[in-house]
């Protein structure tokens, strides 16, 4: 079985931040199907998120620190992490699979945004990697096409709405699956 791996941003800070919540879940996973023998797909905003999570990292842990030479270790293996893990990524961009790609991923973003709503920014980029992820689902054969998150406020607790609606929207079933991480490592 083929799997293939669809990421949200929180699960590449959740990977590389040690200090993250959902760090033990994320490494859990990422030892169970390392990036090495499956195939894992970000978009450029979930780039420019680590990249932002990687400056601010940075930022915040020597302003006024106490203990800044114990951090520094801390910070700058989070940031070589992240660096890392962007360069094991394979980026996916719809234009690349025609225009048909392009116009479901328009249907798309405006068929979710009811569902996952637009009062800030993280949902406005959530609905972009959501929608983008679907339209991967569409295009990739894979036996087991995951999107993997660890937001369930708003991409876990409505991935089969997500998925009901889109499937309306573009009047075809769409394969992708959600993989909630907290709930993947109860299993």
């Amino acid at each position: 079985m083929e799997y293939g791996f669809f990421c949200d941003t929180g699960v590449l800070i959740g990977l590389c931040d040690i200090r993250d919540y959902h760090h033990n879940t994320c490494k859990f996973f990422f030892d169970k199907y390392p990036v090495e023998n499956h195939r894992y797909y970000i978009i450029e905003i979930v780039e420019k998120e680590l990249k932002n999570k990687k400056r601010k990292l940075g930022i915040n842990a020597f302003n006024n620190h106490p203990q800044a030479k114990i951090l520094h270790s801390y910070v700058r293996r989070a940031q070589q992490c992240i660096d890392i893990q962007l360069r094991k990524m394979n980026y996916f961009n719809c234009k690349d699979h025609g225009k048909n790609s392009v116009n479901q991923l328009k249907n798309l973003i405006l068929c979710i945004q009811p569902i996952i709503g637009v009062e800030a920014i993280n949902q406005v980029n959530d609905i972009e990697i959501v929608a983008n992820a679907i339209v991967w689902s569409l295009v990739k054969d894979y036996d087991f096409p995951g999107l993997i998150t660890v937001d369930n406020k708003d991409l876990g607790r409505n991935a089969s709405k997500i998925i009901k609606e889109s499937e309306k929207a573009l009047k075809d079933h769409v394969p992708l699956k959600f993989v909630y991480l907290p709930d993947y490592l109860k299993h």
